[in-house]
């Protein structure tokens, strides 16, 4: 597990709609720590991996929110109901993440990061088209260990 830094402002959620396409931060944190300076663009990176994601922080009603980027972010890390985020505030807009599974251990995102990157560069070497003729010839051939 990452050591929690000291100091650090942090807050914890636990993803409770995997389909939400935003996130609601902590009014408490939002008060304590950005309530005079709330950036409109967020960076948010993982703890383990280095992986990163461009998000708009909006105000939905009384409540700021991860919005646009946030999806992107639940897809890439394969988040499910019920995983256990943890958030450091490392700037004036920049966030560290930490994901815990429902048994209590640490996600390793970094293997489902792999899995997207690696189908993201087949999609720009091959093309749409060309990524579902491959996924055809899988079909055909049953094979079941697919990567997408």
């Amino acid at each position: 597990m990452a050591p929690r830094p000291r100091g650090i402002p942090s807050f914890f959620k636990i993803m409770l709609d995997c389909s939400a396409t935003h996130l609601p931060l902590p009014t408490g944190f939002v008060r304590k720590h950005l309530e005079n300076d709330i950036p409109e663009n967020a960076t948010l990176r993982s703890v383990n991996g280095g992986y990163s994601w461009r998000l708009k922080i909006k105000k939905d009603g009384d409540i700021y929110c991860f919005a646009d980027g946030w999806k992107q972010v639940v897809e890439d890390t394969r988040l499910e109901f019920g995983d256990f985020l943890v958030f450091w505030l490392l700037g004036r807009s920049i966030f560290k993440l930490l994901i815990f599974g429902t048994n209590g251990c640490e996600k390793n995102s970094r293997l489902n990061m792999i899995t997207f990157m690696m189908k993201k560069k087949m999609m720009i070497l091959m093309g749409m088209p060309g990524i579902l003729a491959l996924r055809r010839l899988y079909r055909k051939k049953e094979n079941k260990n697919l990567l997408w």
